[in-house]
């Protein structure tokens, strides 16, 4: 039979952290912001509630708060794994 697979809210990085809105405007559903009335998508931005950015759980099992004014390469640099680049202060 016809298989359906699935995606459900898959993050990447292409917008800062925080960002509400899909590629003009709208995702796939129609809804103005992603991950809010749609459960799937590709590209949804990395968001949660709070103002000004997101709390992301790291790693090492710590959770931050990620502001939305984290300069784009930190950021890419925070979700790539051994990429050999130095992180730094973020």
């Amino acid at each position: 039979g016809l298989r359906i697979w699935r995606q459900f809210n898959t993050a990447t990085i292409r917008w800062r952290p925080g960002y509400k809105q899909a590629e003009g405007g709208h995702n796939a559903s129609g809804c103005g912001t992603t991950g809010v009335c749609g459960n799937s998508g590709l590209n949804n931005p990395i968001q949660s509630a709070h103002v000004g950015g997101v709390q992301v759980l790291l790693g090492d099992g710590s959770v931050r708060f990620i502001s939305e004014n984290l300069d784009f390469t930190t950021w890419m640099r925070l979700n790539t794994r051994d990429d050999g680049n130095t992180l730094g202060e973020f």
